[in-house]
C-alpha cells in the first residue's frame, strides 16, 4: 500500500500568530492608505480640472464664479484632512516598528513616502484652494 506522508509543521505559538497577523493588518492599511490618497487626488483633480473648464468656457456670464465654491471648499477640507492625516502618521510607525521588533524582523515598508505624499497633497490642495479663491474674489476682466 503506498502510502504519503505528511510531516508534522510546529505549530505557531498563538502570540507569534497574533503578532504576524497585526502585522499583516498594519501593512494592509498602509497599502489600502497609499491607494486612497492616490484615488483622492485623482478625484480632486478630476472634479477641480472640470468646473475650472467650465469657469472658462462660461467667463462673463452671470453667477458662474459661483461654480469654484465646491472646488473651494472640497481643497480646503482636503488639505486639513491630510495634514491631520500626516499628523497622525508616527503612530502608523510606533505600531509596524512594534511589530517589527515582536517579530524580529529587520525590514518594513517605508511610511516616510506615505507622510511625504500626505503632506505635499495638502500643501497643494490649499494653494489650489487659495488660488481659486482669488479668482472668485477677483474675476478676470
Amino acid at each position: 500500500m503506498n502510502q504519503t506522508h505528511v510531516t508534522a509543521e510546529l505549530p505557531i505559538p498563538t502570540t507569534r500568530k497574533l503578532q504576524w497577523r497585526e502585522y499583516e493588518v498594519q501593512v494592509g492599511l498602509y497599502k489600502h492608505y497609499m491607494d486612497m490618497l492616490m484615488k483622492v487626488n485623482a478625484f480632486f483633480y478630476i472634479i477641480t480640472g472640470g468646473i475650472l473648464s467650465f469657469y472658462f468656457v462660461n467667463y462673463g456670464k452671470p453667477f458662474v464664479r459661483y461654480a469654484l465654491l465646491f472646488p473651494i471648499l472640497m481643497s480646503f477640507v482636503l488639505g486639513a484632512t491630510f495634514f491631520y492625516a500626516a499628523s497622525k502618521w508616527k503612530i502608523v510607525v510606533k505600531i509596524m516598528r512594534e511589530a517589527l521588533d515582536s517579530l524580529d524582523l529587520v525590514k518594513a515598508p517605508d511610511a516616510q513616502i506615505l507622510y511625504i505624499l500626505l503632506r505635499t497633497s495638502a500643501l497643494i490642495f490649499l494653494i489650489v484652494g487659495v488660488s481659486m479663491c482669488v479668482l472668485f474674489l477677483y474675476p478676470l476682466r
